[in-house]
């Protein structure tokens, strides 16, 4: 997943740098270095068609072979043909890009700018991100199990407490997360954030789990 975003990011980076390219023009330093191709195309252009005539003139006198002068032809429609792309490409960077190939631009930025989120979204969902530092010390699940929802997954060890209280429907209704609530533990007032509030009421009571870090401070597990 990690290189499928790198992937869609240069991809997309790509794209705004064509789309920005054809909206702000050509740089005059192109368009001069695309004239210069031009004069020396219609160059080699004159003197492979002189080349052309003198040699047809060369084989009706048979002063050289069949092969010999197709040679020469192929070398002469060459040039020519060289000397109408130079011409077709002076011609384009002149005029700009159009409306069409500006729109067309926009939707692979467009395209691009989704498989990149696409791409975020699918990593984000490989990683694990919890609210405060600490260490795994056991994990419940293997590489490869089906991971089942309302399960622990892993158990961290870090300087955060945690406390979790059961609320009824309507207590849960002046609740949000980030609330500042005051709690008593072991007879003791502590001030505590609500961290998480679970919407799923537990089958058994119907009350709603809710979760409150507490400041950093020496608790004991288990402490009610």
């Amino acid at each position: 997943y990690e290189l499928a975003l790198e992937a869609a990011q240069a991809q997309l980076t790509g794209a705004e740098a064509n789309l920005n390219r054809a909206l702000a023009g050509v740089p005059e330093e192109e368009i001069r270095q695309a004239e210069i191709q031009v004069r020396k195309a219609a160059e080699a252009n004159q003197y492979a068609q002189r080349q052309l005539q003198r040699m047809e003139s060369l084989l009706e006198a048979g002063g050289i072979s069949q092969a010999e002068f197709e040679a020469v032809r192929l070398e002469a429609a060459t040039a020519s043909l060289s000397f109408h792309q130079a011409e077709e490409q002076l011609a384009r960077l002149t005029r700009g890009a159009l409306q069409e190939e500006i729109a067309f631009l926009a939707s692979v930025r467009d395209a691009a700018t989704v498989q990149l989120r696409h791409a975020e979204i699918q990593l984000d969902r490989t990683s694990l991100r919890s609210e405060s530092e600490g260490a795994v010390t056991h994990t419940f699940y293997e590489e490869g199990e089906l991971y089942r929802e309302g399960t622990p997954l892993l158990a961290l060890k870090s300087d955060a407490s945690m406390v979790r209280i059961s609320v009824n429907r309507e207590e849960l209704n002046s609740l949000a997360t980030g609330d500042s609530v005051q709690i008593r533990l072991e007879g003791s007032d502590v001030t505590g954030m609500v961290a998480l509030i679970s919407r799923t009421p537990d089958v058994l009571t119907q009350t709603y789990p809710v979760e409150i870090s507490l400041p950093k401070g020496s608790y004991t597990a288990g402490e009610t």
